[in-house]
């Protein structure tokens, strides 16, 4: 028989008393599971919030969700190669679980998400609304200004009796506000820009010009800024 943490919890809650919860009613509403938004430059980092707006009433004690990485955003990794994320620190849980998805994936290559999952320590006391937990994402140096969706899949929640609730997702967004070689600040890179910073990298022209493409903030344009901005200007729209 496959066990599953949904079983395990029903298992738990079945050795502790569930009194004045009411079990099998009708549910008009989801446990919601909300991914929040931040911004981040390229090459840098956000803390993206997920936080729990329970509308059924009914207490929640565990939950999963995935959120679906978009191009040039990826999970920030601890020294040891797994999602730096952490829970919700008030929260009396069973360590929390972290993974990338698909199972086996390569970081830097084919992660398509993430995933998340709770669930209480103590099966009769509730996840109480607001923060889960948070992950860290990065910006890499190649993304695409404007607004990537950080897509919420596979929402799940559980009862104390270890019931299935009905869930539902928010989605997050990241919004990388400009690029290394944006000189104007449009949105957008353009080829003239990139000779602009060709220019600037040569000292025939200030920095002044095109401050953006100083990515490290060192003074100077060098080859490899030069390069995202190039990539930039060919392959955004």
């Amino acid at each position: 028989m496959r066990v599953t943490w949904f079983s395990l919890i029903g298992l738990l809650a079945l050795s502790r008393s569930v009194a004045g919860l009411q079990v099998g009613t009708p549910h008009t509403s989801t446990a919601e599971i909300i991914v929040g938004s931040a911004v981040a430059g390229p090459d840098r980092t956000a803390t993206i919030a997920v936080s729990l707006r329970d509308g059924t009433g009914q207490g929640v004690v565990g939950m999963q969700n995935d959120i679906i990485l978009p191009l040039g955003v990826r999970a920030a990794l601890r020294a040891n190669g797994r999602p730096d994320c952490m829970r919700n620190p008030d929260f009396n849980v069973v360590p929390a679980s972290f993974t990338l998805r698909p199972v086996g994936c390569t970081p830097s290559i084919d992660c398509g998400s993430l995933r998340g999952i709770l669930f209480a320590a103590d099966s009769t006391e509730p996840f109480p609304n607001g923060l889960l937990y948070q992950c860290r994402m990065l910006v890499l140096d190649n993304a695409c200004p404007g607004t990537h969706r950080l897509a919420c899949a596979e929402p799940s929640a559980v009862h104390p009796t270890g019931l299935r609730l009905p869930a539902s997702c928010v989605d997050g967004e990241l919004l990388v506000p400009t690029g290394p070689g944006d000189c104007d600040v449009d949105g957008h890179v353009t080829i003239d820009e990139v000779l602009s910073g060709v220019a600037i990298a040569l000292g025939e022209s200030s920095l002044a010009n095109c401050e953006t493409l100083d990515v490290t903030g060192d003074g100077a344009v060098t080859i490899e800024e030069l390069v995202i901005a190039r990539n930039l200007a060919l392959h955004c729209p």
